[in-house]
Order: structure tokens, then sequence, then C-alpha cells
């Protein structure tokens, strides 16, 4: 067998003190830094002592994928120099900007299934986006959207039940995200592979090609609305939600009964759960206020047709950019959307109201900025796009250029002179 030894004082980092113990000088380092504090620990004597550190909040920054693509590229010494020249060098200053700032503890870019997803498709250069959108994520990441959009229907069911259908759904960055988001990061990011690559680059393969005829579909027929209506079609889009749910709940519940009495061996359309749980977790909430099964079912019915629904952050921005879109195919416009309209949507609805700023699409940043999308999207989170990347560099150097002195002393003292320094080098030992 062969026999693996390490030095434990690899995990003893600069800068050093001298130990206010044995008194040896440079050999009191860094050793551990976990959310708002870090301890240190001699080389000598192996004394330790740990350190409070300031709380932190940080901005929550959402980068579209075609961003971390972008960067990664221009980036990447195995992309043709050729390749590199047509790649805008704004790519270059905004990983820059954006991985100061999150060594200085200032901003966190969170990853999402979306990122994930569309790495993988991009199958060579899977391993080097993944290590991209995880240096600047550096460990957080959204639930998955549907977990996401069943918290605020969830959330809004409780409100509605009790007559309060008004409130506003909680917004609780905490409740959809996991990893230490405003805590001092680690030095260290540790990365797992994930499983069974191949085929689920086939799946999303599939589906991307069936959402374009989707798409393709949806938009002839908007383009042939005469006289467009903008609340109509809002409401259409806000209903249509409701509806669906229920005619795939109906559908899943008939599917199981032919599979049960042995009248099917399809098992596959019983592998997807997802409407079954929204279903079970309305129904859950309904019959805490005393009501029995199949009363609780009803009422789920009851709020899946509920106008309220247009109150729920998800349903909300979802189905108004849609609207929006629907009303350049009925307005003149020829050109049919990307079948990636369907995963922006889904990725802007679910997280918007979570972040402090977004760097999206130019198509959907535009249709946001639209009346009366503009109006009704009442929350605080900054939009930017490759068309307005100029304010969003600007917006970056307002958060370090806004942030106390004393906040870099620290960042110093835990992490080093230079530890701020943009990692330019990311993928030179690949």
């Amino acid at each position: 067998m062969e026999e693996i030894l390490f030095d434990p004082k690899i995990f003893i980092n600069a800068p050093y003190w001298v130990c206010p113990k044995c008194k040896a000088k440079s050999s009191f380092g860094v050793l551990s830094i976990s959310g708002n504090h870090y301890s240190r620990r001699c080389k000598e004597c192996w004394y330790t002592q740990g350190y409070e550190l300031p709380k932190l909040h940080k901005k929550i920054i959402y980068l579209d994928q075609f961003a971390i693509s972008n960067m990664e590229k221009i980036l990447n010494p195995k992309v043709a120099e050729q390749q590199k020249k047509r790649i805008d060098k704004f790519w270059f200053q905004l990983f820059e900007k954006l991985d100061t700032l999150s060594k200085l503890q200032l901003i966190i870019c969170p990853d999402s299934i979306t990122h994930q997803n569309e790495s993988k498709v991009t199958v060579e250069h899977y391993e080097t986006l993944k290590r991209m959108y995880e240096l600047l994520s550096h460990g957080t990441s959204f639930d998955h959207f549907d977990t996401i959009e069943r918290f605020q229907l969830c959330d809004h069911a409780e409100n509605w039940v009790r007559g309060n259908e008004d409130k506003d759904v909680e917004i609780n960055i905490r409740s959809v995200i996991h990893g230490n988001l405003h805590g001092w990061n680690d030095r260290f990011i540790i990365s797992v592979d994930a499983s069974n690559i191949e085929e689920d680059v086939r799946l999303l393969k599939a589906n991307k090609q069936s959402s374009q005829g989707q798409m393709n579909q949806l938009f002839k027929k908007w383009q042939q609305q005469k006289d467009f209506d903008f609340e109509k079609h809002w409401d259409f889009e806000l209903s249509s939600y409701g509806n669906i749910i229920k005619k795939l709940y109906l559908e899943y519940i008939e599917n199981f009964a032919k599979v049960q009495f042995g009248l099917s061996n399809n098992m596959d359309k019983l592998m997807d759960t997802r409407i079954l749980t929204i279903v079970h977790s309305l129904k859950e909430i309904f019959s805490e206020t005393g009501l029995d099964e199949e009363e609780a079912l009803i009422k789920v019915g009851e709020f899946l047709s509920s106008p309220s629904l247009r109150n729920i952050p998800f349903l909300k921005i979802s189905t108004l950019l849609y609207t929006a879109l629907a009303r350049k195919a009925a307005t003149g416009q020829k050109r049919i959307p990307n079948a990636s309209f369907f995963d922006d949507v889904k990725t802007i609805s679910a997280l918007m109201p979570y972040c402090d700023a977004m760097f999206i699409d130019n198509e959907c940043a535009s249709l946001l900025r639209e009346e009366p999308l503009r109006s009704r999207i009442s929350y605080q989170t900054k939009v930017f796009s490759v068309n307005t990347k100029e304010e969003f560099l600007k917006y970056l150097d307002e958060i370090e250029n806004g942030t106390p002195k004393g906040h870099f002393d620290k960042v110093k003292e835990v992490y080093g002179e230079t530890w701020h320094k943009p990692y330019n080098t990311l993928y030179m030992n690949d």
C-alpha cells in the first residue's frame, strides 16, 4: 500500500503575524475563514486563536449564461486567437471587476440550474464554464426554479385562504438559496462533478428542439392577432397557468389509475411529479384550515382560478413578459425568438425579486423597460444587458467606491495585500 504524507502546515496561509505565544516571526497565519469569523494558527507552536469579522451584506448579482460564456472564452488560452479577436474586450473588463468585487467580499453571483444546464450542453466547454460560474458564485446556488415557484405559490395560498389575498408574498433570499451568502468566503472552492452528463445533454437538446417548435407555433399565432389588447391577453396568460396545472394534475391521476389497474405500463408519464407536488402542497395548506381531503382539493381548484394569482412574483413577471412579446408579434415583429426565451423568462421571473442586479439578454431587458412592465414590476432590481454594458460597469464601480476604507483594511488583514487582484490566469494550468 502506498503511503501518502502531507504537511498540515499547508493549511496555514499568509498574511503572517508574529505568534502571540511563542513570538516566532512570520508564523502566525490564517487557518480558516467562515461566516463572520476567522482563525489563525502558528506554524511553530500550533497556538490557535479566533477573530470576529464585521457582518457583510453583499450585493446579489445574477449573470446570464452568455456572460459566463464570453468571459470564459476571452480568458481561456485554448480558444483560438482568431475567435478571441471577435469577442468584445468588455468581457475581459467585466470579469476583472466581478472577480475583484467578489474577492473584496462586496458581491456574490449565485449560480443556478440555468448555468448548469447550459454549460452541459456546451460539452467541450463544460468544465471551464463550470469553473467560471463557481468562481463567482463561491458555492452559493439558487434553488431549482420549480422550488422557488412552489414556495411563492404556497405563501400566497396561505394569505389567500385567510382573506389576505392582497398581502405581498414574502421575499426572503435565504429561503431560496444555499451557501455562504453574506459571510466571508474561504480561500478554497469545493466543486462536485455532475453524474451522467451524456444523458442530461441528450434530454436538454431534445427539450430545446421541442421548445423551438413551440415558440415557432406560438409566435405565429400571436402574429395573427388583430387589435391586440394588452390587458385581455395578460388575463389570458394568468388564467392559463391555473388551467394548465389542473389539466396536468387530472392527466397524472388518470395515468396513475391506468398503471395501478394494469391498463397501462407506461411509467414515463408518472416520473415528472412537479404538478403532483404543487397540488399536494396546496391541498395540505387548505387542509390545515379544517377542510377534509375532498374539500381541500376543491379549494385548490378555486385558488388556481383566482385573479389574485397576479400578485405572485414569478407569475406576474413571466406572464407580463409573454404578453409583451405577444404584443411585439401582433404589431409587426417578424423575427421569431429562439427557444432560449422560455428559459430566460423562467430564470428572470424566478430570481428577479431576490437580486440586487441582473445582467440578462437584450430582448428580455428591453421588454422589461417597456410599459406597463416597467410600472407593474416594482422590485428594486437593477436590470442590465449588453445594450447598457457601460452602465453595468459604472454600477460595479459604485459598489466599490461606496465602501468604507475600513472594509478594505479588514480584507487585507484576512486575505493579504494582493488577494483582490483578478484571477486572469484561471485557465492557464489546464
